[in-house]
């Protein structure tokens, strides 16, 4: 049985984003003193009494603004109504009844919605209760009042009437809504910590890795057309397009399904130089792209062919690197290059200044014009497959063993030479490499270099990183 959708809609800075994470119970979207924070759909599963169902948290509708952003935020949340079975009319019981509310009132009744809560917000105690009264004059019939940010007023009796709009029939006992630190405040939040990307090893047998559902995210620069290629890729107007960097904020997630193969698709923001990044809206903003791709499968690092390599792509691929991950370039803009043979200059420059990501696999097209789009699927799930691809000890020591043929190690300390006893995989996601030796110390990068290239040609592992890590041969006798 499909779940029914809530949608939260309302004008800026009501606390929608405030409700929507203490429904969540947990920050998933962000929260900031200024207006206008959220601007894509963002949805999250809930569950009260038994009942499961999916809330959708939507930018405040500013109908007063006539700008391009302010209007692709207004079809977001037209979609968000379209799409929802109930709508909670969030108001602020703060400031009163304002025009734009009448505007989002009237908006509600054009799309025939039945199922509507009138939801007053920032009523902190129960002398404020008199501020609910002129919100009344819209006529729906369900109204609560309520405190998002304390959350202890009115937030269980605003999902028993969610809930009892699902299913009337629905047989529930009268539960306590548990109060939990949302960290209102960024700087709760430990901005150095989550920019470090924690290499945690791990190995997955359980994965059925032919009907698993692939996660990858869509990391880069600001403005190199993430948001545009996610869109192009569900074939659906999903996040907010501009041409003013940092329209993304929030990450943002969708489902979709490609020869038989689910993918869920995270549309990350943009990821500037740390120096310019404080610790504010934009701060959190990269630290949601960063914990997308600490949690992603594949990582597609989407580059403007417009532009030049920077520091920061170099940045960027190093973090994907240092997570473990999959990863594959989307040279994106392709059809604003007139001279489609530099190409080649193109893709040497990337092998260049991205040395660190020369295993990924590269592509060329136009999110605008949607030319290659099929090719990300195929490149992202060959990716995936090798990084859950794991080697027989038998015929990866048979490897190794014939690459120490063809090139011994060079010999070092006192004529003292390398010697590789053996070699297995200890885990996956990326496939990493123990090598058991006589002297750690005689072990060069160099080394390490060739014998993973020959593994790589070997098992033909394209799209992810490959770990090797040295160990001294354990003396039993001692």
């Amino acid at each position: 049985m499909e779940k029914s959708i809530v949608a939260i809609i309302g004008r800026p800075n009501v606390g929608k984003s405030t409700l929507f994470n203490r429904l969540a119970q947990k920050r998933h979207a962000i929260i900031d003193k200024v207006a206008g924070v959220t601007r894509d759909r963002i949805y999250h599963e809930i569950e009260w009494c038994g009942q499961h169902f999916i809330i959708i948290d939507t930018g405040g509708v500013d109908t007063l603004s006539q700008d391009n952003l302010n209007k692709q935020v207004l079809l977001q949340t037209q979609a968000a109504i379209e799409e929802s079975d109930i709508v909670i009319f969030l108001v602020d019981g703060k400031t009163g009844l304002m025009p734009g509310d009448h505007d989002i009132a009237n908006l509600i009744r054009r799309q025939n919605k039945t199922q509507v809560i009138l939801a007053v917000n920032k009523i902190d105690s129960i002398k404020e209760e008199i501020n609910t009264a002129e919100f009344h004059q819209f006529g729906f019939n369900e109204l609560v009042s309520l405190s998002a940010l304390r959350g202890d007023l009115g937030v269980g009796d605003l999902l028993d009437i969610v809930v009892n709009k699902i299913d009337p029939n629905h047989h529930k006992t009268k539960k306590k809504f548990e109060i939990i630190d949302l960290y209102e405040n960024i700087e709760n939040e430990n901005f150095d910590d989550l920019l470090t990307l924690d290499l945690i090893e791990n190995d997955e047998n359980t994965v059925n890795i032919d009907t698993a559902t692939i996660n990858f995210c869509l990391i880069g620069k600001p403005n190199a057309g993430k948001s545009s290629l996610f869109n192009a890729l569900l074939k659906k107007h999903r996040s907010i397009v501009d041409s003013i960097s940092g329209t993304t904020r929030d990450s943002v997630n969708w489902e979709t399904t490609y020869k038989n193969r689910n993918y869920c698709l995270v549309d990350t923001a943009g990821i500037r130089k740390k120096s310019k990044v404080g610790y504010s809206l934009e701060g959190f903003a990269v630290v949601r792209a960063l914990k997308s791709l600490s949690a992603c499968d594949v990582a597609v690092l989407v580059i403007d062919a417009t532009l030049m390599i920077t520091d920061q792509d170099q940045k960027i691929a190093a973090k994907i690197v240092e997570s473990g991950k999959a990863c594959v370039i989307v040279v994106n803009k392709w059809d604003l290059i007139e001279d489609k043979t530099l190409r080649k200059n193109m893709t040497d420059e990337i092998r260049t200044h991205l040395r660190n990501l020369n295993f990924a696999p590269i592509l060329f097209l136009s999110a605008l014009k949607e030319s290659n789009l099929p090719k990300i699927f195929e490149a992202v799930e060959l990716a995936y497959k090798s990084s859950k691809f794991r080697v027989g000890t038998s015929p990866l020591n048979e490897v190794i063993h014939k690459a120490l043929t063809l090139s011994p190690p060079p010999a070092l300390k006192r004529g003292k030479r390398l010697k590789v006893y053996y070699v297995t995989q200890v885990s996956v996601s990326p496939p990493s490499f123990v090598l058991f030796v006589n002297d750690k110390g005689v072990f060069q990068p160099s080394y390490e270099t060739y014998l993973e290239r020959k593994i790589r040609e070997a098992f033909d592992f394209k799209g992810t990183p490959i770990r090797l890590f040295v160990r001294p041969k354990i003396n039993k006798r001692k």
